[in-house]
């Protein structure tokens, strides 16, 4: 079989069969093409270890790719190469002994400081009481949308700061995952693990029942969906960053971060007041300690300084825990005698 007709089959499978979301599927596609350019002349069963390792040279060095998009690359054409020797239309995949070494140190994951968080955070619910005041009897249907939406975002905004959870998690909720009555939230996580995270700030609790209230009176397409756009169909990923990204300058945050950073941020706190990496890695639904491991490598001085907990007086996973902002350490100076003589 031709190497671009196996492609071809594979991405139609990843699609209707696999059901793998189309970010997933045009990553495949992408590297696939790239792949496929490299070995122009070759059949699916022709291509062998020893070709693998010359196409990761390629990329290496004359392409000068970073380790973690030749490590994307790697894990796509292990998917590729596995689904064909499931198949059993190939007796073995190429890329079994295949080991990619990063060579780069993974950068450490960026939390935001204490001002931006808590400036984004007062600006959401400023806004709430802002669009509330100006809804009067008379309101138009235009005064009514600003006013939901303003609902909806601060909820957004608080769920992701509470629980830590990734958009596109986010974005796959439904009505049915929040239960008001036990304070928490259901996650679909990556792979299909599930989770289910505790809401315990008081900001988050508020801004979930208010938005819950106007979002069962709403008319959708999709009736499930927890947040919807104004068409009534469920919120995309890109929705959530362009709102996230208005609503940071709006709040008058110069330092550009994205939802993930809330993430990282709340990772990070909670490690330095909770010490329990196995909970924090139950929480964010990380397969493997490695990946939450990561938040212990953040220097002590950046989570002191830019710690969740200094933001709000309930801290999102105990709210049995509140610190105050840490003051600066001054150094101190010995002054010897002056002696005379």
């Amino acid at each position: 079989m031709k190497l671009q007709d196996s492609i071809t089959i594979f991405l139609e499978n990843s699609h209707s069969e696999s059901k793998l979301s189309n970010k997933t599927i045009f990553a495949y596609a992408y590297d696939l093409k790239q792949f496929s350019l490299f070995f122009q002349d070759y059949s699916l069963d022709n291509i062998n270890q020893d070709d693998i390792r010359r196409y990761l040279n390629f990329l290496e060095n004359d392409r000068k790719l970073k380790d973690s998009s030749i490590r994307r690359k790697l894990m796509t054409l292990k998917a590729f190469f596995n689904f064909f020797y499931q198949k059993q239309m190939i007796f073995y995949s190429p890329l079994d002994k295949i080991k990619f070494e990063n060579k780069e140190p993974k950068p450490l994951p960026k939390i935001i400081t204490t001002k931006d968080v808590q400036n984004l955070l007062k600006y959401a619910k400023v806004k709430v009481d802002s669009c509330s005041s100006a809804l009067q009897p008379q309101s138009g249907s235009r005064e009514k949308l600003f006013y939901e939406n303003s609902i909806r975002n601060r909820a957004i905004i608080e769920l992701l700061f509470s629980t830590g959870m990734k958009i596109n998690e986010l974005i796959n909720l439904d009505v049915s995952s929040v239960c008001t009555m036990t304070n928490t939230v259901h996650i679909k996580g990556k792979g299909c693990r599930e989770r289910v995270v505790a809401i315990k700030p008081s900001g988050a609790k508020e801004a979930i029942k208010e938005y819950l209230a106007i979002r069962n009176q709403q008319q959708a397409t999709d009736p499930n969906a927890l947040f919807i756009n104004r068409f009534g169909g469920r919120l995309s990923i890109f929705a959530i960053e362009s709102l996230f990204e208005k609503m940071r300058k709006s709040a008058g945050i110069e330092e550009r971060f994205t939802p993930l950073g809330l993430r990282h941020t709340m990772a990070a706190n909670f490690l330095k007041s909770r010490k329990n990496i196995q909970k924090l890695k139950t929480i964010l639904g990380h397969s493997t300690l490695a990946a939450t491991q990561r938040y212990q490598k953040i220097p002590p001085k950046i989570q002191r300084n830019k710690a969740v907990e200094d933001i709000v007086p309930d801290n999102p996973i105990n709210e049995d825990i509140q610190l105050q902002d840490q003051p600066k350490k001054t150094s101190r100076i010995i002054r010897r005698p002056k002696t005379t003589g």
